[in-house]
């Protein structure tokens, strides 16, 4: 259907003002304010159907030795040939069911059984009915996933410099083990997931001399198995490098974009050769270079698409899969298809790793908001391997030099605006030191004028500085440090601006010649002293509070191969995010595969399924926790897991650990729950598997939440002090304390860290209504790599933190709320409740008579903590349920601009009681949640909601004629209330004019522009559930005129408005006709804000907008307009009645000063209003 109008009331942060839309005829349709809903029967959507028996992943022979292995055997093929089998009968089955035949996008055998095929919404629900006799046990809607990786791309530029791209890379290969391991990933696998890949870069090319595992023959072999098995061709197999490449969403094997670079760049992280990149200043390599890579491909990143690729992964033998994309703010298991999956292909020995997300912490946090956590999907599946971003440890710096005339030379770091070194590079500048902190005061006995201001940091922000300064027309500003911490450059500058250390400013304070010059932008690298994560990388812990993620790698500012529009397939570029974290890991996997499987005996590995975890215990406990963002502090393992992982660690060391904590997957992490306790026991094991006895020093870092100066959650975690905010005590198994671990050679020990709160300490939490506290076990040893376990608690009880709620409330119980709200909706997103015309909020009204407007329900509401089992129950008048229905899980999630956005529910009710729906009948729709380790149901929010299927009564229409302009007057009556008139054209394609049925009118009476009335003139009464009826000029039952007996342009100050008594409205018989006139001014406002100035008044006719003119008021008997009523004003009357033939006489007669000396309010100015005037004035003394 055709719409003008798309309202969705303020709640929606995108569409709060009204959008035209013309469709493609250019014309309008009957009802066109309401979008209107497309048909329930519309083949919209992919959906994923999972059926009874286990995919092939499950089988033992698959877990020992891998899918592909076992697709190759009989008993393999018998067994996907029994799979298809079933595919077969449930397509046949659904398509009798539903009456036609779906297309099939792909079936899943490896990873998950099932298939995805084309669904109506109605037919979704026809399936869901039979699921039990149709043999399905699992049907999802295959919604696209966003891209985990907010990238931010670092402009790529040919500068000179004297120093090499290959620093930043071979630093984070040093950090992370890679250049000490003497590993390549040879014979590994590595499958990555992503939206698109540049095939023929150089960068994802073998290393000349080095071989593959997979060959053309071995690929070609699973083809017949394949999700993508109807679509592949040879042309799938592209190289030594690349055996398998295909794009599921194009279904074929062309996976290049040039709208995008992220799979490209990711693939490269993880196995990119650096010896064949030609560029003459970048110099990156990937992690594990000899390892080939398995790229499979959708730019949108469906569900339908992933499960498909997964299964692939599986058949073509991947030995780690890397997935740089998510969705942030889900809850666990969201997706059970996609849970399914990833629990299958790391019970069969792959590795599946994963981007723990750039959404950092979600920002509505307060001091009394707890699940800040912005974990998602699939990183809280649990069986993946979620990786967090650190910062590369080099960074790329930039500055431009500022020469004194001594000839020594300093950096300034330029504003990112106006770089002043840049604007006026190789030019001399005189420069003047402002007093103070360059406020407008500093600037009064100095003189800057095109000079360049020189300003002290602090007290006043950089564009308060900047504005003074360009206001004291210098030519420039540079701003000095006020002590010795890093300088950073000015963001938002209208003027050439740069930035100096303290000691510089000095330099330049005491210099005898104040002036400088200023030279080209230089390029250099910095060496971090300490690693630190990124700013953006997620807090992941589960809203079941389990810990994650499970370690890091580096994300930030990551160089790698990017692609160039298909021309040369050799660009290099830095991206950032968790997206690049995710593949070094992948990488980083593939190197320790490798090494697990020359050494499986010394390992204990029988079986392909033992590499997952034992991969992860052996990254996870030697990894090394590093610093906050901002260096200060260690980070909490909310948002690094153990710290960044070291390969060389890995292979090296004698020990490992691993925890006794089944939801942990028994990793070295423990996620001890919820619960006021001021004791933890976190017991653990160390395996040594060498031949020689370990021995550790072991050691607790314990952190807490904490708030900030203004009271609201801070973002890092505080440390504790040991042994004043808490002891760490250490026994084995026979409860014995231990100072020191010994673990004997080739032995598991068991061992206890029993951590214990101060009083005080305990006493803090309490009172605060519960704080998270976490940290690490660090076990050190001089001769081998240190080892770490993570540990998370909530100290209180979970599922009643937050005295903020769990969601917002409805926006009706509250209009005023300047909170983000609730609100109901049809399936369009017609908001109910919500004037479009003027954007008021009312009773929500639904009207279920099958017109394609607000007949149907839908709720958007917006949480502050994640919740289950989110259930809408629907009460009569008399309070007696009659419909409910669980809506799924709730999660709160935010927008680029941290402003939360809803989460949107259909809700199924037909608007029946009893099999009928009662027209007029009041209901209360009540929604309720239970809290994650809770079992009790609570009321988050209820509103009262009426039926209303009944269009406006139109009870008589006149014409009223106002001087040039025509109106029809309405009146209208409705059960409900009349929501306003909307009058629009097919002719002119526009909305001619609409109004709001004003309260002050009780919504009975509109009055609505036909100025401009065309051919197809159409005029529309809505009420506020979406119905209408249609009025027509040709409906007119008589004719309205106004007559005017008085100037409405002026008034004085001692009048109520401009048009009281001025304005009347007579039928065609003569007589008058009851219209209330106002305007949206008083005299007296408007003379107190413009004086006798001229300004624009408009006009209301009953309520309604009519017209607009100019208007000005004065002071009764002022007449020479001074602003001041006196003696002079009737000297000055009687001048000009002296000269009534004079141009002077007649301008004054209807000026705003003729009006005031109208003094009897006769409609003249005579002697007499003189004479009045003077003996006022007279009674006044």
């Amino acid at each position: 259907m055709k719409k003008i109008k798309n309202f969705l009331s303020a709640f929606f942060a995108s569409a709060t003002a009204t959008s035209i839309f013309l469709s493609s005829q250019l014309c309008f349709a009957e009802g066109a304010l309401y979008n209107y809903a497309q048909s329930n029967d519309l083949i919209e959507a992919y959906y994923i159907i999972g059926l009874e028996s286990e995919p092939l992943a499950c089988s033992q022979q698959a877990k020992e030795n891998g899918v592909r292995d076992y697709i190759l055997t009989e008993e393999g093929q018998a067994a996907y040939e029994a799979l298809m089998t079933e595919h077969r009968q449930t397509k046949d089955d659904i398509a009798k069911l539903i009456g036609r035949t779906p297309e099939v996008d792909y079936d899943y055998t490896a990873a998950y059984n099932g298939f995805s095929m084309a669904l109506s919404y109605n037919e979704t629900k026809i399936i869901m009915e039979n699921c039990e006799s149709l043999g399905i046990v699992n049907l999802e809607y295959g919604a696209g996933i966003n891209m985990a990786s907010a990238i931010k791309d670092a402009d790529e530029n040919d500068e000179q410099s004297d120093y090499s791209y290959s620093d930043f890379t071979e630093k984070i290969l040093e950090e992370t083990g890679v250049t000490d391991s003497g590993l390549n990933g040879e014979g590994t696998v590595i499958a990555v997931i992503d939206d698109e890949f540049d095939l023929n870069h150089e960068f994802l090319t073998m290393p000349e001399g080095a071989t593959g595992r997979l060959t053309e023959a071995d690929v070609r072999a699973v083809y017949p198995y394949l999700s993508a098995a109807p679509y592949v061709s040879k042309k799938c197999y592209v190289n030594e490098k690349i055996p398998f490449a295909f794009d599921y969403q194009g279904y074929d094997f062309n996976t290049f974009s040039k709208y995008s670079s992220h799979g490209t760049h990711v693939a490269g992280i993880a196995a990119g050769n650096g010896d064949s990149e030609t560029h003459k200043l970048y110099d990156p390599d990937g992690v594990a270079s000899n390892a080939q890579l398995v790229l499979l491909s959708s730019v949108t990143l469906s569900d339908s698409n992933l499960m498909a690729a997964y299964d692939d992964a599986l058949y073509l033998g991947a030995d780690v899969i890397n997935a740089s994309y998510g969705s942030s703010y889900t809850t666990y298991k969201k997706s059970v298809s996609e849970y399914e999956a990833i629990k299958n292909i790391t019970n069969t020995g792959t590795i599946f790793c994963n981007a723990a997300g750039n959404s950092a912490k979600a920002t509505v946090a307060t001091d009394i908001f707890t699940d800040y956590s912005t974990s998602g999907s699939p990183t809280n599946t649990g069986n993946v391997l979620a990786v967090a971003s650190a910062e590369n440890p080099i960074t790329k710096k930039e500055y431009g030099t500022l020469k004194f005339t001594d000839g020594s030379e300093e950096a300034i770091v330029n504003s990112y605006d106006y770089p002043i070194s840049d604007v006026y590079e190789n030019m001399e500048y005189e420069y003047v030191v402002v007093p103070g902190y360059g406020e407008q005061d500093d600037y009064s006995e100095i003189d800057v004028a095109d000079k360049i201001a020189l300003v002290k940091l602090g007290n006043t922000t950089f564009m308060e500085k900047i504005s003074e300064a360009l206001s004291a027309n210098a030519a420039g500003i540079i701003i000095y440090n006020s002590d010795d911490s890093e300088i950073f450059p000015i963001v938002g500058s209208d003027l050439p601006a740069g930035m100096v250390s303290y000691e510089t400013g000095m330099k330049m304070i005491e210099a005898e010649e104040k002036t400088v010059s200023f030279g080209a932008t230089v390029y250099t690298i910095a060496y971090n002293d300490s690693i630190s994560m990124s700013n953006f990388s997620s807090w992941a812990f589960t809203e079941q509070l389990f810990l994650s993620p499970d370690i890091s790698g580096f994300g930030g500012n990551i160089l790698s191969s990017v692609t160039d529009g298909e021309i040369l397939h050799k660009s290099y570029d830095f991206f950032s995010g968790t997206s690049m974290s995710s593949p070094q890991l992948t990488g980083l996997n593939a190197l320790l595969k490798q090494y697990l499987v020359k050494n499986a005996e010394k390992y204990g590995i029988a079986s392909r399924c033992d590499f997952t975890e034992l991969s992860a215990k052996l990254l996870m406990s030697t990894a090394t926790p590093v610093y906050t963002s901002d260096s200060l502090e260690i980070a909490s393992p909310r948002v690094q897991g153990n710290g960044i992982a070291n390969i060389n660690s890995a292979i090296n060391t004698p020990c490992y650990i691993s925890s006794d904590s089944e939801k942990d997957n028994y990793r070295p992490k423990i996620s001890l729950g919820d619960g006021y306790r001021q004791s933890y026991d976190l017991t653990f094991n160390v395996t040594n598997i060498s031949d020689k006895d370990c021995q550790y020093a072991p050691s607790v870092q314990l952190f807490k939440d904490t708030e900030n100066e203004n009271g609201e959650l801070a973002w890092n975690t505080l440390r504790l002090a040991e042994n004043e905010d808490f002891t760490a005590v250490f026994s084995d198994n026979s409860g014995s304390i231990l100072q020191q671990l010994t673990v004997p050679a080739g032995k598991t020990i068991k061992i206890t860290a029993k951590i214990t709160l101060s009083d005080e300490m305990f006493n803090l939490i309490k009172s605060s209504g519960g704080r998270f506290i976490d940290g690490f076990v660090r076990l050190s040893c001089e001769e081998q790599p240190n080892l770490t376990m993570s540990f998370m608690a909530f100290c209180g009880d979970w599922s009643q933190a937050d005295e903020g709620g769990i969601a917002y409330d409805f926006l009706y119980n509250n209009p005023e709320s300047e909170e983000p709200d609730a609100i109901l909706c049809d399936y369009s997103l017609n908001a109910a409740g919500y004037n479009l015309f003027d954007g008021k909020i009312s009773q929500p009204c639904f009207s279920p008579n099958a017109d394609g407007v607000l007949d149907t329900m839908k709720l958007c509401m917006m949480f502050k903590r994640r919740c289950y089992d989110l259930t809408a129950t629907i009460y009569n008048s008399d309070n007696k349920q009659i419909y409910t229905e669980n809506l799924g899980s709730g999660f709160n999630v935010e927008n680029y601009d941290y402003s939360i956005f809803p989460n949107m529910y259909d809700i199924n009710w037909d608007f029946k009681e009893n099999g009928t729906i009662h027209d007029n009948s009041e209901y209360t729709v009540e929604i309720s949640a239970r809290l994650p380790l809770s079992d009790k149901m609570t009321v988050i929010g209820s509103c009262k909601i009426k039926i209303d299927n009944q269009a406006p009564v139109i009870k008589d229409v006149s014409k009223l004629t106002i001087n040039e302009s025509e109106y029809l007057v309405i009146e209208a009556q409705d059960n409900t209330a009349i929501q306003g008139a909307l009058n629009y054209s097919n002719d002119v394609y526009a909305v001619i004019d609409e109004q709001s049925a004003n309260s002050s009118v009780s919504g009975k009476k509109i009055i609505i522009d036909i100025s401009e009335n065309a051919a197809d003139e159409i005029i529309e009464v809505y009420d506020t559930a979406g119905n209408y009826s249609v009025v027509s000029p040709d409906d007119v039952s008589g004719n309205l005129t106004a007559e005017f007996n008085g100037c409405i342009e002026y008034a004085t100050t001692d009048e109520d408005d401009f048009v009281k008594d001025k304005i009347v409205f007579l039928d065609e018989n003569g007589d008058e006709y009851e219209l209330d006139v106002q305007t949206d001014m008083t005299p007296i406002d408007m003379y107190e804000a413009y004086g006798y100035e001229t300004t624009e008044v408009t006009l209301f006719i009953d309520g309604f907008a009519i017209y607009c003119y100019d208007a000005a008021s004065g002071i009764a008997g002022d007449a020479n307009t001074d602003g001041k009523f006196n003696v002079s004003d009737a000297a000055y009357i009687a001048r000009l009645l002296s000269n009534k033939k004079t141009d002077k006489y007649q301008t004054f007669l209807t000026s705003i000063g003729g009006y005031c000396a109208d003094y009897n309010k006769d409609g003249s100015v005579t002697v007499s209003d003189a004479a009045t005037i003077a003996r006022h004035l007279a009674s006044r003394r």
